[in-house]
């Protein structure tokens, strides 16, 4: 079982990985059939629009670190990520995916890289955790939730309020890694995730989940403005 994985890492990143908390964009394309992230037939045809952010003691408030980052997915095959700017370099990391082709671009100096996976098919994923995760979290989707603990038979806790809103808690005990995730009473969509292991410990908070939004296929496409080196 082989995955071709595009591995995007911008620079300055190695002190996240120090942390083992850096932020590392992953677009991977599976290469065996048999490893296609399930999702029932109703959410194929839902377009999901998150904006969320980091929560850790290491995050400081105002921080770029802390800054909300956005991502829309359509089917298994689209995807869009955006990240503010980074005070640090001044760069805007967009990253677009509409399997084959996946994009990285800076929206700071209209700049990009075009990336092709060769297939046979092309799902696109995006771990919820991008740093210090184990391989059994790297399953984790953002979009996918919610399946990813029930499928797993999570044990179902007493309900939480975050944030002034009442949430079902589930949780998943993986090695020596504990994930667990908060859903919105109301909505029943995530509101936050948690990974809890001896050397790390973050959280991923969602401020907006939207599920079935307005259909704007532009979102998946190359920037006309924005030069792109050749493809790889």
């Amino acid at each position: 079982m082989t995955f071709r994985i595009f591995r995007i890492v911008r620079s300055g990143l190695a002190g996240w990985s120090r942390r083992a908390t850096g932020l590392l964009l992953v677009a991977a394309c599976c290469l065996a059939g048999g490893l296609q992230t399930a999702s029932a037939a109703n959410e194929e045809e839902r377009v999901t629009f998150i904006q969320y952010r980091l929560i850790a003691s290491w995050v400081k408030e105002g921080s770029f670190e802390a800054a909300p980052r956005k991502l829309w997915r359509f089917k298994d095959h689209h995807l869009r990520y955006e990240e503010p700017r980074n005070p640090a370099n001044g760069s805007e990391v967009l990253l677009i995916a509409n399997a084959p082709d996946a994009w990285l671009i800076n929206r700071t100096t209209r700049t990009g890289s075009h990336m092709v996976d060769p297939g046979p098919t092309f799902n696109v994923l995006f771990p919820v955790f991008q740093g210090g995760a184990p391989g059994s979290l790297q399953r984790l989707q953002m979009g996918r939730e919610v399946e990813f603990f029930r499928t797993r038979n999570a044990e179902v806790l007493a309900d939480e309020v975050i944030d002034g809103i009442a949430c079902k808690v589930m949780k998943l005990e993986l090695a020596d890694t504990t994930a667990t995730l908060w859903i919105d009473k109301n909505s029943s969509l995530p509101r936050q995730v948690r990974m809890r292991s001896p050397k790390v410990e973050y959280a991923v908070r969602y401020d907006l989940y939207r599920v079935d939004g307005t259909l704007d296929m532009a979102l998946f496409e190359k920037p006309a403005d924005v030069e792109i080196s050749a493809s790889k």
